[in-house]
C-alpha cells in the first residue's frame, strides 16, 4: 500500500501547484546540481547521494583521503584540480539557509567530501553520521560469484556496468530496481515527515552507477561494458532523490561538477 502522506499544515497551500521547472540535461544524460537544487519545491525535500571527489589513482582503502594540491591553479580544463577544492566547488552550489545533514560511508574520502560540501556552502555546523549501505555491497548477493568475475575480468567496472544495464553477471547480484527501491525506502528518503529538508549521502562510484541506472530507467549512459561508450560516473557525479508531502518521490541523476563522466 503507499505510504501515508505526511502532514502538510504548515505549507504553503501553493506549493504543490509550482510546477517542477525544467532541467537542461547533457549529453550523458546528467544536470547540473545547482539547476536541481533551483528546482526543490517548498513541499519537497531532497536527498543528494553524491560521489566522494577526487583521491590519488590506485589508493583505494578506507583511510586514502582526498587528493589537495597546494599551489596548484584552482582550475584544470575547467574543473577544480583536486578533491577538495572538488567538494568545496559544490557546496557552493547548494547554499541557501537551511541547514544540510551529512551521512557518509565508513570512508575517510567521503567523510571529508561531506566535511568540504558543508564547508563549501558556508555551513557552521556538520551534523554527520556514517553507514555501511551506500557502495556496491548492498546489491551483492554472492560475494564468491561477485569475487570470481571481478578476478577474471580485466576491470571490475566492466562488471558492475554490464550486471546494471544488461543483468550479465546476475547470479552475483540482486535484482537491481528491487534493491535500489529498497535501500530508497528503507535508508534514502523512507517518510517526508520525518525527514531533514536537505540531505547529502557521499558514496562511491560503485554505489552511484547503478543507482543511476535505477532512477533514470537505463537512459544515463554510463555503460562502462560498451566499447563504444565506456562512461563511468566521474567526480562528484550522483542521484538526487526528492520526495514531496505526499510521499512521492522524483529522481534526478546529477553532475556535480563541469563533466559527468570519466
Amino acid at each position: 500500500p503507499p505510504a501515508p502522506a505526511a502532514d502538510a499544515t504548515n505549507l504553503d497551500p501553493n506549493c504543490a501547484e509550482t510546477p517542477v521547472a525544467t532541467i537542461p540535461i547533457d549529453s550523458i544524460g546528467l544536470a547540473d546540481i545547482a539547476d536541481v537544487f533551483k528546482t526543490v519545491r517548498c513541499n519537497e525535500k531532497a536527498v543528494f547521494v553524491i560521489r566522494h571527489g577526487e583521491r590519488d589513482d590506485g589508493q583505494t582503502g578506507k583511510e586514502t583521503p582526498l587528493t589537495y594540491w597546494e599551489g596548484e591553479p584552482d582550475s584544470v580544463k575547467g574543473q577544480p584540480s583536486d578533491g577538495v577544492r572538488q567538494a568545496l566547488a559544490v557546496g557552493k552550489k547548494l547554499v541557501s539557509a537551511d541547514e544540510f545533514t551529512y551521512t557518509h560511508t565508513k570512508y575517510l574520502r567521503t567523510e571529508q567530501t561531506c566535511f568540504y560540501i558543508a564547508q563549501g556552502r558556508g555551513q557552521a555546523t556538520f551534523p554527520h553520521d556514517s553507514a555501511d549501505y551506500y557502495s556496491i555491497s548492498w546489491f551483492k548477493k554472492d560475494k564468491e560469484r561477485y569475487s570470481f568475475y571481478e578476478d577474471s575480468t580485466t576491470n571490475v567496472r566492466l562488471v558492475i556496468a554490464g550486471w546494471a544495464y544488461d543483468n550479465l553477471y546476475a547470479d552475483a547480484f540482486y535484482d537491481l530496481k528491487e534493491k535500489a527501491a529498497e535501500i530508497v525506502k528503507t535508508h534514502i528518503a523512507p517518510d517526508y515527515a520525518s525527514m531533514n529538508k536537505f540531505r547529502v549521502i557521499c558514496s562511491h562510484d560503485d554505489f552511484i552507477l547503478p543507482l543511476s541506472v535505477y532512477a533514470s530507467n537505463g537512459t544515463v549512459n554510463y555503460r562502462y561494458h560498451d566499447p563504444e561508450s565506456r562512461h563511468w560516473p566521474y567526480f562528484l557525479t550522483g542521484v538526487a532523490v526528492i520526495i514531496d508531502n505526499k510521499n512521492q518521490i522524483r529522481y534526478v541523476p546529477f553532475r556535480g561538477l563541469g563533466i559527468g563522466a570519466e
